[in-house]
């Protein structure tokens, strides 16, 4: 991504993370099943002030219930992967809800929220995904930009995309 901004024309402005004001969506990743401990808890509390402000995409079915009896309003809800071929079809729904909601207006900004596992314990991640913070992926050292058969905007709208989806399946994975 970084070397296809390279090609940008003078100018371009690069896109940052979005205004608080703007509204948001947030992609909480929760717990599918039973014994799981505190895990949907964790997720959740990690973002309870916010729960109201924003649009919920939440995944895991024993998550949604938790939400549930907590309050919660949940926008969307799916099951989280039981297998890890499942992994990209949960993903792929997940990201239709994304697109759409931004398409739609329902939202201008998103992050995912999931556990991971640190320390012998259980810790609450959360990444932007939109707008896609393009300065992360800037090269460091002046090279010759790439040569390519798609316009720029197309190669980083794509490549964009792709990244996206693999933060979505990663935190699936976790």
């Amino acid at each position: 991504i970084g070397e296809a901004l390279r090609l940008a024309p003078r100018g371009w402005e690069q896109s940052g993370p979005a205004a608080a004001q703007e509204p948001g969506a947030l992609i909480l990743f929760c717990a599918e099943g039973g014994f799981c401990g505190g895990l949907s808890d964790r997720v959740l509390d990690a973002v309870g002030p916010e729960l109201d402000a924003n649009v919920i995409l939440q995944i895991g079915t024993r998550g949604a219930a938790i939400a549930e009896e907590h309050g919660i309003r949940l926008d969307w809800t799916t099951a989280m992967a039981s297998h890890i071929g499942a992994v990209p079809a949960v993903a792929e729904r997940i990201a239709q809800q994304l697109y759409g909601g931004v398409a739609a207006g329902r939202f201008a900004m998103a992050e995912v929220v999931y556990p991971r596992p640190e320390g012998g314990g259980t810790a609450v991640t959360r990444l932007s995904l939109l707008p896609l913070d393009v300065s992360r992926f800037l090269p460091a050292e002046k090279r010759q930009p790439p040569l390519i058969e798609l316009p720029w905007e197309q190669l980083v709208e794509d490549m964009a995309a792709e990244y996206v989806y693999a933060l979505l399946c990663s935190a699936a994975m976790h």
